[in-house]
């Protein structure tokens, strides 16, 4: 189920406004990609209905343009074509109580690296399914670094992380699984 060939796709999935962080996950992912080019980050989730959320789609836009690592794509019913690319769920949102994506992520194996806001620490377990820190840049770009490497650690954290996530979603502990 994961992608080992490279370190690939990191996926931000909800809807694309303040709360969700998005514009602060795309600077935190970008500062710890550097000069990397195997590495990418899908923004899943934009939407053009209230005014806030459009110029909002338009910074985070705005922050990716010219550089293909991040991609911003429209709000869709069919998450499993990009839960299907991922290697990581990058979730950086402020302000969340039991975040669907979460289990979403861990049910498909995949390991998060999340915010440790609201009930988002009940929903996994911080360095077993992936990562629940503050939401500061050095914890993230620390994340990003253990499981976004190129080298077999990472690949060998990545395949632990997202083994032992999807056994934690199945049992239940996530959260109700997706359909």
């Amino acid at each position: 189920l994961l992608n080992l060939a490279g370190s690939g796709t990191f996926n931000c999935l909800g809807i694309v406004c303040p709360r969700k962080n998005q514009l602060w996950t795309a600077e935190v992912f970008l500062e710890w990609a550097g000069t990397r080019t195997d590495v990418r980050l899908l923004v899943v989730g934009a939407r053009y209905q209230r005014q806030y959320e459009i110029e909002y789609v338009e910074k985070v836009k705005a922050l990716a343009a010219g550089d293909p690592r991040v991609e911003v794509h429209d709000v869709t019913n069919d998450v499993d074509k990009y839960y299907s690319q991922a290697d990581v769920m990058l979730f950086a949102s402020l302000n969340e109580v039991t975040p669907m994506v979460l289990a979403e992520a861990m049910i498909r194996q995949i390991p998060v690296i999340t915010t440790d806001i609201a009930g988002i620490p009940e929903m996994l377990t911080h360095k077993t399914h992936g990562f629940v820190l503050p939401p500061e840049k050095p914890a993230f770009i620390g994340a990003l670094h253990a499981l976004g490497g190129a080298d077999a650690d990472s690949q060998r954290r990545r395949v632990q992380m997202g083994v032992a996530a999807r056994k934690h979603a199945a049992d239940g502990a996530a959260g109700p699984a997706p359909p």
